[in-house]
């Protein structure tokens, strides 16, 4: 009986480490590697960051206000595995609840850009390019389609 209950134990732990990853899953796991560069801004830089800021353009400053918080990681001076890790986990990258808008393979590389799209809002960003030097861009807020587009 208690192997039938190890098994069940082990069974799932396994199916949950190669289940997808969504975007904040990816930045946990690869942020604390050795050599990944990784940026998280929060809502208190963010505020911070944009109070100093002159903006020229009031309409920018008004699309990146409601921004809560930016993460960034880089694989420029990482090794070969971990680079090989992120991009096999990108291309597994769960993204139920996200549409890709774009989608672009040039010269080496591949840039995807998905977002979740709340009351007509995009609440979510995640711009994954993989390259020699992979890099994952994730961003959390509000962003308003229609105030970008009238943007300069």
């Amino acid at each position: 009986m208690i192997r039938k209950y190890a098994f069940i134990v082990v069974s799932t732990l396994i199916s949950l480490s190669v289940f997808p990853k969504g975007a904040d899953d990816i930045y946990k796991e690869f942020s604390k590697k050795e050599g990944v560069q990784s940026l998280n801004v929060g809502s208190l830089g963010l505020s911070i960051a944009k109070s100093c800021i002159n903006f020229s353009d009031k309409e920018l400053k008004d699309n990146i206000k409601d921004i809560k918080s930016v993460k960034i990681l880089s694989f420029d001076e990482c090794s070969k595995d971990d680079i090989l890790s992120f991009k096999n986990k990108v291309s597994n990258l769960k993204t139920e609840g996200y549409e890709l808008i774009l989608k672009n393979n040039e010269d080496n590389e591949d840039v995807s850009i998905y977002v979740k799209i709340e009351k007509e809002k995009i609440s979510e960003m995640v711009i994954v390019s993989i390259s020699d030097s992979p890099s994952m861009v994730f961003i959390k807020g509000t962003i308003d389609p229609e105030k970008i587009s009238k943007s300069k």
